[in-house]
């Protein structure tokens, strides 16, 4: 960086993003026989068996996961959730099928979001325009119950070749609901960071 001819500095930040599908998190549970069947809204039916299965104790065979038909899930229906976990205990307790329906409140807080993120983005260039030198760092958030970092840095990696390549990630945890998976995870603000940067003739800049 320091025998770079140009070199472009800059600072950039992105906002909370959270999961607002067009059909919220919903889950219809019943137990039959000892086996546990569940209309689940989610991205992966197999997953959420196996979740399911370990979390009540049961064998694979004794668990059915139907997700026919999922109404926007971008990653937020990517694990197991709050309904079907209380769905299934609750038809457990009363012998009946149960639905539980996140209402479109609950969705800020209790199916994962995109942190907020801080970037650095270090840029240099020799004579000819050629990069020859990149140093991305992130700063985000997780909780203090389950550690999510957002990739926000690795984008960098791929993105342009350069012989000399530095990324990192800095997490901070906070008394905050834990992010999640969302479309895109880590490119989405580390691809903003970069391509402004790209955009930025020189010297040092925020946004």
């Amino acid at each position: 960086m320091a025998r770079s001819h140009v070199v472009v500095d800059s600072e950039y930040s992105t906002p909370a993003e959270h999961n607002n599908p067009l059909e919220p998190h919903a889950a219809t549970v019943y137990w039959e026989a000892g086996r546990l069947i569940a209309y689940d809204s989610d991205q992966g039916a197999a997953w959420i068996r196996q979740a399911l299965a370990g979390l009540f104790g049961l064998d694979l065979s004794a668990v059915q996961v139907l997700s026919e038909h999922v109404g926007g899930g971008f990653g937020a229906k990517g694990a197991i959730r709050l309904p079907v976990i209380a769905a299934a205990m609750a038809a457990l307790v009363v012998a009946r099928p149960v639905r539980v329906v996140l209402t479109r409140q609950q969705l800020f807080s209790m199916v994962g979001y995109r942190a907020p993120t801080l970037h650095r983005v270090r840029l240099g260039a020799d004579a000819d325009g050629r990069l020859v030198a990149v140093d991305h760092i992130a700063y985000t958030q997780t909780s203090t119950v389950l550690e999510f970092a957002e990739q926000a840095a690795v984008y960098a990696r791929v993105m342009n070749a350069t012989p000399n390549l530095r990324t990192r990630h800095r997490v901070a945890a906070l008394d905050v609901p834990t992010p999640r998976w969302m479309r895109g995870p880590g490119e989405a603000p580390g691809a903003f960071a970069r391509r402004v940067g790209h955009g930025r003739a020189g010297g040092r800049g925020r946004n």
